[in-house]
């Protein structure tokens, strides 16, 4: 819930999020992008790979007009069932990264599949990004400015176990800024807040 005089969200006791079979839960990664988040009431929002909704029903109890997306159909499903659950009001159906989008957002927000996964075929779509970790989160790069309101922000999740190389070649269409970090045994997130430039 966003607290005024806060600069981040808090997780809400009272938003009850149900996990569904075989879509990628609330972890780690989830708590930091949500903690992290900004958002002004009336601001329209898109969650890229909502999974369970999590991020998106905080987002609409802190006054965002929200849509929700995922590649799965039983994400929506689940996202769905958790909105109507904790009575808020989101947009959600499916959509491979943008090819159902309509219109311009003040926040774009994507944990994206990140692990590197380099064998063809040994690909889990909620936490694989291919060679490197990069593959989902270059094709959401490529086409998010088209979907940014002027002066709109992006909130991305980003593993060190992703190609820095291509990060940064990424990184540079953007003014970047790590707005936090969380050391984990084996990793480090990190979420940015991206501008086109």
């Amino acid at each position: 819930m966003r607290i005024p005089g806060e600069d981040h969200m808090r997780l809400d006791p009272s938003i009850r999020i149900r996990e569904c079979d075989d879509i990628y839960p609330p972890r780690e990664d989830t708590y930091l992008l949500l903690k992290t988040a900004q958002v002004e009431e009336g601001e329209e929002l898109l969650e890229m790979g909502c999974g369970s909704g999590m991020i998106s029903i905080h987002m609409a109890r802190a006054g965002a007009k929200v849509t929700a997306v995922d590649a799965n159909l039983a994400a929506i499903r689940c996202t769905l069932a958790n909105v109507a659950m904790d009575g808020v009001d989101i947009r959600a159906f499916r959509s491979d990264l943008f090819t159902e989008v309509r219109g311009k957002f003040d926040l774009i927000v994507f944990n994206p599949p990140y692990l590197p996964v380099d064998e063809e075929g040994a690909i889990e779509a909620s936490w694989s990004g291919g060679r490197g970790g990069t593959g989902v989160v270059k094709r959401f790069m490529e086409k998010a400015p088209l979907f940014l309101k002027p002066g709109g922000r992006i909130l991305v999740l980003v593993s060190s176990l992703m190609s820095e190389a291509t990060l940064s070649v990424l990184m540079s269409r953007y003014e970047t800024e790590v707005l936090s970090t969380e050391k984990m045994f084996f990793e480090e997130l990190r979420v940015l807040r991206l501008r086109p430039l």
